[in-house]
């Protein structure tokens, strides 16, 4: 069998970066590239002979590691026995000799067939040019084995890179990528077609004419985990696909153009995204028309007899698009309370705001906040249920610590619930990495009329330059400057989420195009052909591709090459920045 490969390097790099998730890897032509079964069962064979100081044992241990987070979460497995690479047989081996520069941490090369996506046989290269240690915890120029294999078995099964930030399959090396996100888990759910689960469709569309929009990130947030736990990258005619999301819960879908174009899939190379006046268009929530509906995203519930939405048309935008009168709020010293849900309409809620520049407001900003009231007093059967509130800025890769103050406002027996942020004394992940993002949950009381709250959020500090490489993969990339947070709302009882908002049936954004992108034809076209006719192989059967992941110290940069994400996304944002800028958010 006569093959080429292609080599496609995707770049692990230690810098600070925001969230992102799984993308599926792509032929040029257009094709899904996956194992052709819907349970892989994959034979590995491991060579651990190297010159580092790493016995077979710490190798093993390292894989092992790796391999359970697939075998427990996903319906992937692996078998791996020792001995040399052959052909036909996937394996992980090391070697002094990478296909990349000194740079590359590892290499996947993955044979498949161009026609249908196929993988015939994958192979793993780990650079020895590198020191890699047996702890998670791992510093100073030294990585964890675990961070490098569980990434790299997610390319032999046909992930992409991602731009989720806590997503194994961010193209940069940050810690904590031994362990599979449930945006990774999401993704191979969807790319292997577990069944049970669901799927959010539609379309990316720009201007009057509404023409389909290439190369769109779309990002799937949750209300269940408070966090991006799905993303998707809408094709040539705008359409897209997130499979693999979890039934029982509800959804909301932030869309932006993607931030480093070159880490993706080729097949995404002739995106455009600056259709705004030349520059880029921003990232936005789906919502429906009219300036009511402006700060409000729609909820989009799945569950077992709406296990599949398709929400049609969804409009690029060149701005937040918040309201006014919000906006207005913030210069403010005497201000209302925005109403964030009332149980009497509605079951849970999220809204999207945003900060400005704090720190040259002041006290404006620093003493008021936000704020907001949630009204319970509909609840007839309070005992034994909670709030539930998420505060989100680190998955939406925003440097941004909050503080939140929140009261019973009404009845005999007024309580405040307070979650004070300090920097100096952070909390942090398994893999001690800083978690910026919140969630808590107040007990209601069991009389009614006393579950009404006041919620007031305030932003406590920005981040300097080396705090923002230990926050994020890739900072100078994926950090938001106007720093978004979000903030959803939801009943809980007994753990389990009992009351959350449905917008159904949804409104797409047919009537309410973006109206002032640019070269609205050309700007969304392709140039799929020339790319798929560049990397044709002799035989037209078999291709292959491969990735490398990148050292942050490499001064070459990041490489080129394909990529794919399926990422979640979740509701209510704030973001940093005032009255100078105000047009952006209109």
């Amino acid at each position: 069998m006569n093959k080429r490969l292609l080599l496609i390097v995707f770049t692990f790099i230690f810098l600070a970066s925001q969230g992102h998730a799984i993308i599926q890897s792509k032929t040029s032509s257009g094709a899904d590239i996956h194992w052709f079964t819907t349970a892989p069962n994959i034979t590995l064979r491991l060579d651990t002979s190297n010159s580092l100081d790493l016995n077979t044992a710490q190798v093993q241990s390292a894989l092992a590691q790796s391999i359970s987070q697939f075998s427990s979460s996903t319906a992937v497995q692996f078998q791996t026995s020792l001995g040399s690479d052959g052909t036909g047989v996937s394996s992980i081996s090391f070697t002094t000799t990478p296909y990349f520069s000194s740079g590359i941490l590892a290499v996947t090369n993955v044979s498949y067939n161009v026609s249908s996506g196929e993988i015939r046989e994958a192979d793993i290269l780990i650079n020895e040019q590198h020191a890699y240690s047996t702890s998670p915890l791992a510093t100073g120029g030294i990585y964890y084995l675990g961070d490098v294999l569980t990434h790299e078995l997610g390319h032999l099964l046909g992930l992409a890179h991602s731009e989720v930030q806590d997503s194994t399959m961010i193209y940069t090396a940050f810690r904590g990528q031994w362990s599979l996100s449930q945006e990774d888990i999401n993704g191979l759910n969807g790319v292997y077609a577990v069944s049970g689960l669901g799927t959010i469709s539609g379309k990316i569309v720009g201007g009057t004419n509404l023409v389909g929009v290439l190369g769109s990130k779309i990002e799937v947030v949750s209300t269940r985990y408070g966090k991006v736990v799905a993303m998707g990258i809408s094709d040539a005619d705008g359409s897209f696909s997130i499979k693999g999301l979890p039934l029982g819960d509800t959804y909301y879908l932030y869309v932006s153009p993607l931030k480093v174009i070159s880490s993706v899939p080729s097949y995404y190379a002739s995106a455009l995204p600056q259709v705004c006046s030349g520059a880029n268009y921003r990232g936005s929530f789906f919502n429906r028309c009219g300036d009511s509906e402006k700060d409000r995203p729609q909820a989009i519930r799945l569950t077992s007899t709406r296990s599949s939405v398709n929400v049609g048309k969804v409009s690029i935008r060149c701005n937040y698009g918040l309201d006014v009168d919000y906006l207005d709020e913030k210069s403010a010293t005497s201000r209302d309370e925005r109403l964030l849900f009332d149980y009497s309409v509605e079951a849970g809620g999220a809204l999207s705001g945003i900060f400005f520049d704090y720190e040259k407001l002041g006290p404006l900003v620093t003493t008021y906040g936000d704020e907001f009231e949630i009204d319970l007093t509909a609840e007839a059967s309070p005992t034994g249920k909670y709030l539930d509130l998420k505060f989100i800025s680190q998955s939406l890769q925003s440097p941004l610590g909050v503080s939140v103050y929140i009261t019973r406002a009404e009845g005999i027996n007024p309580v405040q619930f307070d979650y004070i942020y300090n920097p100096l004394s952070p909390t942090y992940t398994t893999d001690m990495v800083e978690n910026l993002n919140q969630a808590l949950s107040i007990p209601l009381s069991s009389t009614t009329n006393e579950n009404i709250f006041s919620v007031r959020v305030v932003p406590v500090t920005a981040f300097s330059s080396t705090q923002l490489d230990s926050l994020f993969a890739s900072p100078t990339n994926f950090v938001d400057p106007l720093s978004i947070y979000m903030m959803t709302a939801s009943i809980s009882q007994a753990g389990s989420i009992i009351s959350a908002d449905d917008d159904y049936p949804y409104q797409d954004n047919t009537h309410c195009p973006e109206r002032t992108t640019s070269s609205e034809t050309k700007a969304f076209t392709t140039n799929r052909d020339q790319v798929e006719t560049s990397k044709k192989s002799a035989s037209q059967n078999n291709q292959g591709l491969a990735c490398g992941t990148v050292d942050m110290n490499d001064s070459d940069g990041p490489p080129s090459g394909p990529m794919n994400v399926a990422v979640g996304f979740f509701l209510m944002l704030l973001l940093v920045k005032f009255k100078k800028i105000l047009g952006m958010f209109l």
